[in-house]
């Protein structure tokens, strides 16, 4: 139990799996619990003024920062403050299982998608990557290409040892917590390069990430016309109703398209199932709603929906302040998208065996209420807008069954 709770709060720190004998758990234990051994505590890298210097070297027009998907929301201030610095673009991954950089901030570049390609064409004019933590280059579906071009520097700063060198070589390795060893850099930073260019350089990104962000809005919300409505629109309806502080669970691919530049991720706001997996979001949107006073959303497919719907009762059961927003395009879409890029003779034909979620169809509404969770069918911009509001005028639970294309 000891070595359980002990590995649980280690860097990079996550769940872990203990499993104990029935003998064990029949047991009966008396006596005091021992005090807890004190957590283990990082101080920033030795190495954080070198890195500075080095990155005084470089175009700053030509540095950009990436992060991997095992960042703690408490490193945000040493990330904004280092990214600040040096008026650097800050990118993160699609399929990031939280967030710890805030996407209103004008250094937020955006997401890559998991593509080794389209990586590749990204940093093709960079000279250095500053790579945050782990697990940044992860491909879905795996395409031959090296994501980083030859001759880019990589300056990899992370929290634990196994890190360095799993997906990338690195040219400069600091250990250390993230937070304190960025905020140490960004000081030195600060000393390196000219302020008044990075202050300019804030300044026509933040300009660019308005004109951009105000551009796709515009776009999607010329989609929404006629129902159903795209993935783009449907997804950009609930966020405008949901509220702003809203915590967010999400595993549904319909954000992936050029809505995920809308998305506000807040650091230890914003959730999304590692690498991809399905089934998460609805439980753990209902953990997060017993462990916060707020509203939390749940974005999930409708085939996600099946992997885990016994969540719902959970949700009433608990009267757990959930929406669960279900995006509803009868199929797997995410499967019959990758059978067409590998080019299967099936997909290539226009058939998609065992990825229909249909004939028959699901009843999300009916499936709800066995569960005890009031729900409701939004096929339009106006209908998500009121069924989220009367959602939110509840105390417990609410289902809202959207129709995507």
């Amino acid at each position: 139990m000891r070595r359980a709770f002990a590995v649980c709060r280690t860097p990079p720190s996550g769940p872990v799996f203990l499993s104990l004998p029935m003998d064990i758990l029949d047991q009966e234990v008396s006596g005091p619990t021992p005090a807890a051994s004190s957590p283990p505590r990082l101080g920033p890298s030795p190495d954080a003024t070198q890195l500075a210097e080095n990155l005084a070297g470089f175009d700053p027009d030509r540095v950009v920062v990436l992060l991997g998907d095992d960042l703690p929301a408490a490193a945000s201030a040493g990330l904004v403050a280092f990214a600040e610095a040096g008026g650097y673009p800050v990118w993160g991954t699609q399929l990031t299982s939280r967030t710890a950089f805030p996407s209103a901030h004008p250094c937020w570049a955006g997401v890559l998608k998991p593509d080794f390609a389209d990586m590749r064409a990204h940093f093709k004019a960079s000279q250095a990557i500053v790579l945050v933590g782990g697990r940044a280059f992860v491909a879905y579906p795996y395409r031959d290409a090296e994501p980083v071009p030859e001759g880019v520097a990589i300056l990899h700063i992370a929290d634990n040892p196994e890190a360095f060198g799993r997906e990338q070589p690195a040219h400069m390795a600091l250990l250390g917590d993230i937070g304190l060893t960025l905020a140490a850099a960004a000081g030195v930073l600060r000393q390196l390069v000219d302020q008044d260019k990075v202050a300019a350089r804030l300044a026509a990104r933040a300009a660019h990430t308005r004109e951009a962000r105000q551009a796709t809005r515009l776009d999607i919300l010329a989609e929404s016309a006629n129902p159903p409505l795209t993935p783009d629109a449907a997804v950009l309806a609930a966020l405008d109703a949901l509220p702003q502080d809203a915590l967010i669970a999400n595993d549904s691919a319909a954000t992936f398209g050029r809505v995920q530049d809308l998305l506000t991720t807040q650091p230890g706001r914003y959730f999304f199932a590692r690498g991809g997996v399905l089934g998460c979001s609805m439980p753990a949107a209902v953990g997060a709603a017993l462990a916060t006073r707020g509203w939390v959303a749940a974005f999930v497919g409708d085939g996600g929906a099946m992997y885990s719907p016994q969540a719902l009762w959970s949700a009433a059961r608990y009267r757990a302040r959930v929406i669960f927003l279900v995006f509803n395009n009868r199929r797997y879409g995410v499967l019959q998208n990758v059978a067409r890029q590998l080019g299967y003779a099936n997909a290539v034909a226009g058939r998609f065996v065992g990825m229909e979620v249909a004939d028959p169809a699901i009843d999300f509404q009916a499936l709800a209420a066995s569960m005890g969770v009031p729900a409701a069918r939004a096929d339009d911009r106006h209908a998500i807008g009121a069924a989220v509001h009367r959602a939110l005028g509840r105390q417990g639970p609410s289902l809202i069954e959207i129709p995507i294309r």
